[in-house]
C-alpha cells in the first residue's frame, strides 16, 4: 500500500544514492555528516569531519568557511586547492573534498576529489520575519472538492499553508521542506482523477513523487518539526480525500519502487521543482 510505501521510503531515502550535495540552512539541533554544507548567517561552511549538534559554525575549527562562494572562480588545471575550496567546471560548482590539483571536476564520479553542489545557488541577505501574505482561510468551502482551494495559484493548498506557515514562520527551508511531499501528493491526485483508469505503469513516475517528497522532508529536517502523521491529518481531512488516498494504495499494491534519483530525468524534475518550492517560500518572507 502507498501509506506503506511512503514509511519504507523513509528508511531507504537515507542508504538511496544521491550525486553531489545539497547545502542547507544551519539547524542547531542537527548533526552534520563530513562533507556537508550549511549556511550561516550568510556565509557558507564545509564539514570536515561529522559535526554533532550544536556546532557553530563561526566558532568551531571542524567547520571551514567557504570563500568566495557565492562567486565561485573558474577551475584552473594548474591551481592547488585545498579541502573546502569551491570552483566553477562546465558551468557547475564543485567543492574541493581535500588537497588537489590537476584533476578537473567531474559529477558523475562520486568519490573523487570534487563534489558537486546540487542546489547551489549564490547567498543573498536573508529576508527573515513573519509571511508578508497569507491566502484567506477557504472555511468550508476549501472541502467541498478532493483538490481544495489554491487562491494564489502556487500549487499549495490554502488551508494547509496557512497551518504549515503558523507553524514555520521565519524558516522557508525547512517550511518548503514540510509543504513539498504534501504538494508532492496534490500533483499525484491531479493525475489520478484527470486519468482515473490507468495502469500502475502509467502511473508510476507520479508515484515517485512520494519519494522525492521523503527525500527533501529529511534533508531539510522538515521530518523532525512536522512528521508524516501530521501532515497525513492535514492532507487526508475529508472522506473523499482518504478515499483516493485508498485508490492510490490499491494501485501501488503488490508492486515494487525505486528512490525517484535512480532515474536522472525525473531526478532533474523534482529536484528544480523543490528549489522552485524554496525560492518561492523565500520570497514570501517580508
Amino acid at each position: 500500500m502507498l501509506k506503506n510505501v511512503v514509511l519504507i521510503l523513509f528508511a531507504f531515502a537515507s542508504f538511496a544514492f544521491s550525486a553531489g550535495v545539497l547545502v542547507e540552512e544551519w539547524n542547531a539541533n542537527k548533526a552534520y555528516k563530513i562533507e556537508d554544507i550549511v549556511v550561516y548567517k550568510s556565509e557558507a561552511y564545509f564539514a570536515k569531519q561529522n559535526v554533532s549538534a550544536g556546532n557553530v559554525p563561526d566558532q568551531s575549527n571542524i567547520w571551514k568557511k567557504i570563500v568566495d562562494y557565492s562567486n565561485p572562480k573558474d577551475y584552473k588545471q594548474d591551481l592547488v586547492y585545498d579541502i573546502g575550496d569551491i570552483t566553477k567546471y562546465n558551468g557547475e560548482i564543485y567543492v574541493a573534498r581535500h588537497w588537489v590539483s590537476n584533476t578537473h571536476p567531474n559529477k558523475n564520479d562520486p568519490w573523487g576529489a570534487w563534489i558537486f553542489i546540487n542546489n547551489y545557488a549564490p547567498i543573498t541577505t536573508p529576508k527573515t520575519g513573519p509571511i508578508a501574505k497569507l491566502p484567506p482561510h477557504p472555511g468550508a468551502a476549501g472541502k467541498k472538492t478532493i483538490l481544495g482551494i489554491d487562491s494564489d495559484g502556487d500549487g499549495i493548498r490554502d488551508d494547509i499553508q496557512i497551518a504549515v506557515t503558523k507553524l514555520i514562520p521565519d524558516d522557508p527551508y525547512v517550511r518548503a521542506g514540510v509543504l513539498f511531499p504534501l504538494v508532492m501528493q496534490q500533483e499525484l491526485w491531479k493525475v489520478v482523477l484527470n486519468n482515473p483508469n490507468e495502469s500502475f505503469e502509467f502511473y508510476y513516475p507520479h508515484l515517485l513523487r512520494t519519494s522525492a517528497g521523503v527525500h527533501y522532508s529529511i534533508e531539510t529536517g522538515a521530518e523532525d518539526i512536522f512528521p508524516y502523521e501530521k501532515r497525513a491529518i492535514l492532507l487526508y481531512n475529508t472522506k473523499e480525500r482518504f478515499l483516493i488516498s485508498e485508490k492510490l494504495d490499491s494501485i501501488a499494491n503488490g508492486h515494487g519502487f525505486m528512490a525517484y534519483d535512480y532515474y536522472p530525468d525525473l531526478k532533474e524534475k523534482y529536484d528544480r521543482e523543490f528549489k522552485e518550492m524554496y525560492e518561492r517560500e523565500m520570497e514570501r518572507q517580508k
